[in-house]
């Protein structure tokens, strides 16, 4: 007869604190605690870690390793659900590019992903956009252009007044605190 009757069966506890504490005990046996384990390979996590250079690489544990791979899965599991309730507001059940970039848009803890996962563009935006640029820059090339000539003209009179100086001082350079040349 085993020790503790199974819950179907037809005998009631005898009291309800030992019973409580009973049936803790029996689940902990049924259902150890459970085992965290890395979806990644952690053996490639380490190798980012170390980085390029495997020579002057730092020592990294295996406890930093496990807890990068673990925080690398729970970032991605937070951009996917981002990412698909964008997809499932949009009624669709395949997670695409443009649920990414507007969960990541739309994600104040995202926005560090900006640049590396930019909102698409329609084509026709991007081509109106590159054309308004090449006006723009067509429109400012004569200042441009004389900005550029202002510029070389500067620094032809800053080398012209550098000669006439050293002309002047006898063409021999000096530093400070240095005895001149004999």
């Amino acid at each position: 007869m085993p020790e503790h009757p199974p819950a179907s069966s037809a005998h009631p506890p005898a009291s309800s604190a030992p019973a409580g504490g009973q049936q803790q005990q029996q689940q902990q046996q049924q259902h150890p605690p459970a085992i965290l384990k890395a979806a990644f390979p952690q053996a490639r996590v380490k190798s980012i870690m170390r980085g390029e250079d495997v020579a002057a690489a730092p020592v990294v544990g295996h406890d930093a390793v496990f807890a990068a791979t673990l925080a690398t899965e729970m970032f991605l599991e937070y951009l996917v659900e981002r990412s698909f309730a964008n997809t499932r507001g949009e009624g669709r059940r395949v997670v695409g590019y443009r649920d990414i970039a507007k969960a990541v848009t739309d994600t104040m803890d995202l926005a560090f992903l900006e640049d590396v996962i930019p909102q698409t563009v329609p084509i026709k935006a991007a081509l109106e956009t590159r054309e308004k640029l090449l006006k723009m820059q067509e429109a400012f090339a004569p200042t441009i252009a004389a900005a550029g000539a202002a510029a070389e003209a500067a620094a032809a009179a800053a080398a012209s007044a550098a000669k006439q100086t050293e002309k002047l001082e006898g063409g021999t350079e000096t530093t400070a605190g240095a005895a001149p040349p004999p």
